[in-house]
């Protein structure tokens, strides 16, 4: 697990690639919500010069809003999933079943399934109907209005050439601990529970915040509103010094969930061993400059549906935050039931391969027997 942690923590800040903005939100009187393949490039040029609201996209789908001559427009490249959206009260979440992907979601939850594509379930329900299938084990992902710009795939001059490791690199990998890794997500599963709606969370929050700040890191703290409440994600900054507004996010989430959340939600794998693996990172980058500024996120309300990174992404988005790379850090700590050497899988996208290809090389130049670089391009939504 630790040398997962090791190119994690010392590679991400080495890697940059363009990925999409928001603009602001979107209401389409009379509108439609409907799938559409993502891998259908004519489709998707209708929806822009429709003008079409995107408002999400999961595995091999996008959900936007059209009205009825838009859906016209669309014809056979497109499934209607609701003609009364927003309304309610109900949300919108996208669920990744966990276990078999034609799994059953449980009876006792009210919900409507608009659709579903094996294991990635479109669905409406109130917030505590939606939350009772996080409790079981699968993953939410809240759409919020907010117009999603759906970007071509460019060229990341950032990662042009060759790159080459060793110098300072060997020098950060060396700095990463054992001992200071594993302190830190043993004090993450001490809180008892780090579930977002218990003051636990706050605590866990403050502690966070607190290492962000004995590292020299100016720190803040983002506040949202979940469930009535307010809670907090923990964003702390290490400015470039070449090019200071392009941004990299190095991030975890830090609250967790079970059956019996308020009592019991050590969040050991998930997600501790993220949050502790950022921490850690933030903890020997700190001691470095570096050409781009490196952001060191915690989130909270993940569990229930990404709802803490959403929300900071809506305000970066609003503010024209310049994002050139996100290394997200979910469950590293999980075993699997492979053979030796683990794998370590990283889940990316078409735009970010090049990222992703530059991890993988750090890991077989550092690791060429310990981990195994497995890279996924099957668009996973069930993380921040």
């Amino acid at each position: 697990m630790l040398r997962r942690i090791a190119i994690l923590a010392v590679t991400m800040a080495l890697m940059f690639m363009p990925i999409s903005t928001m603009a602001a939100p979107v209401v389409t009187e009379g509108e439609i919500l409907v799938m559409v393949d993502s891998g259908n490039s004519g489709a998707l040029q209708t929806l822009d010069a429709l003008g079409a609201p995107v408002y999400h996209r999961a595995g091999a789908w996008v959900l936007a809003g059209v009205n009825d001559s838009g859906l016209a427009a669309l014809g056979d490249n497109t499934v209607l999933s609701d003609r009364a959206p927003w309304i309610n009260g109900t949300v919108y979440y996208w669920v990744t079943v966990h276990g078999s992907k034609d799994a059953p979601l449980p009876a006792a939850v009210e919900l409507d399934v608009l659709f579903r594509d094996g294991g990635t379930v479109l669905i409406k329900a109130c917030p505590d109907e939606a939350e009772k299938l996080s409790m079981a084990g699968h993953s939410l992902a809240m759409v919020t209005r907010t117009h999603k710009v759906l970007a071509a795939p460019t060229k990341s001059t950032a990662l042009s050439g060759t790159r080459t490791f060793g110098g300072e690199i060997d020098n950060m990998v060396a700095a990463i601990n054992q001992l200071s890794y594993t302190n830190k997500l043993q004090t993450l599963e001490n809180f008892g529970t780090r579930y977002s709606y218990a003051p636990e969370n706050d605590t866990a929050g403050d502690w966070i915040y607190n290492q962000f700040v004995s590292f020299g890191l100016s720190t803040e703290r983002h506040w949202f509103s979940i469930g009535g409440n307010q809670r907090m994600n923990v964003v702390a900054t290490l400015p470039g010094y070449v090019y200071p507004d392009e941004v990299v996010f190095i991030c975890g989430h830090f609250d967790c969930t079970s059956e019996d959340p308020y009592s019991s939600a050590p969040g050991a794998d998930d997600n501790g061993s993220g949050t502790a693996a950022t921490i850690e990172a933030a903890r020997v980058l700190s001691g470095y400059t570096f050409e781009r500024t490196i952001k060191f996120a915690a989130w909270s309300g993940e569990e229930q549906g990404l709802v803490g990174s959403g929300a900071y992404v809506a305000s970066i988005a609003a503010a024209g935050m310049d994002v050139v790379a996100v290394y997200n850090l979910d469950m590293i700590a999980y075993s699997g039931n492979d053979t030796a050497p683990p794998d370590l899988v990283i889940y990316t996208n078409s735009n970010s391969l090049p990222v992703a290809n530059l991890l993988s090389d750090a890991i077989l130049y550092y690791v060429p027997t310990q981990v195994e670089p497995v890279i996924d391009t099957s668009a996973l939504t069930a993380s921040d």
